[in-house]
């Protein structure tokens, strides 16, 4: 029953870890300027680099991302870990 959870966690987590990676190579590639899919990428990004700018404000949106994926992997990994049969 809880394995279930953990896989759908991690899923989540993915999707937000690769949407990140995928808005900073994105960002670097149109070099800012505003496309379609880098809107879509902004506007699912967002929520989590608001709180990180509050946190860090001194840091550039690159590396609150870059911050974001490292915390999102080292979470992945902990439930891999937590989920793993023993």
């Amino acid at each position: 029953m809880i394995r279930p959870v953990f896989e759908v966690a991690n899923w989540l987590l993915a999707i937000a870890m690769w949407l990140l990676i995928g808005r900073i190579l994105l960002d670097q590639l149109t070099r800012g300027k505003s496309t379609v899919i880098g809107r879509l990428f902004h506007l699912a990004t967002d929520p989590l680099l608001r709180i990180s700018s509050q946190l860090f404000p001194r840091l550039s949106t690159i590396a609150q991302s870059l911050l974001w994926v490292l915390v999102l992997l080292a979470v992945r990994i902990i439930l891999f870990v937590v989920a793993m049969p023993r």
